[in-house]
């Protein structure tokens, strides 16, 4: 299965430095739903650069892990202890969490985009059309102790700056 994964998932950035077990293991979550390693993969990257243990840097944000669950998300999920139990535990360990969490936002959905894999963690905008507004500047702030949004969080995304 080694040679499967060289052409696809180690062109994502950062992820040549993972093990070949958790390549595998996420290929292997990948194909058993149906999805996009390579998508999931770049949003692992995007997100915490595959440093299982991370914690989003700004204040008031929980956001832990490979795909950034939030505190309120982790506890939803079933992860008991919440965001701070999911830096506890591996990259390995928390692919479990990310296949139930994208199980959660994809749903019965076919035909997913790369996109969608990203948008998955807006809790919105999942197979939308491209033009669709996941976040605007007049959201209410809510993270960093109320001082941005998840439009400012995101705002090099905004191609179109509207």
């Amino acid at each position: 299965m080694a040679a499967a994964l060289a052409p696809t998932l180690l062109a994502v950035p950062g992820l040549a430095s993972t093990s070949l077990a958790f390549r595998a293991a996420l290929y292997e979550m990948a194909q058993s739903n149906g999805w996009d390693a390579d998508a999931i993969a770049a949003v692992m990257s995007i997100e915490s650069g595959f440093r299982a243990g991370i914690q989003n840097p700004a204040v008031g944000v929980t956001a832990s892990g490979l795909i950034q669950f939030t505190d309120t998300t982790a506890k939803s999920l079933g992860i008991a202890g919440g965001a701070a139990a999911v830096r506890s535990m591996s990259a390995i360990e928390q692919l479990p969490w990310v296949a139930k969490y994208y199980r959660r936002a994809f749903g019965s959905r076919t035909g997913l985009r790369p996109a969608d894999y990203y948008l998955a963690g807006f809790g919105k905008g999942v197979g939308a059309p491209e033009s669709t507004g996941i976040a605007s500047e007049s959201d209410p702030l809510i993270y960093a102790e109320g001082t941005q949004n998840a439009y400012t969080l995101n705002k090099g995304l905004d191609l179109d700056e509207s």
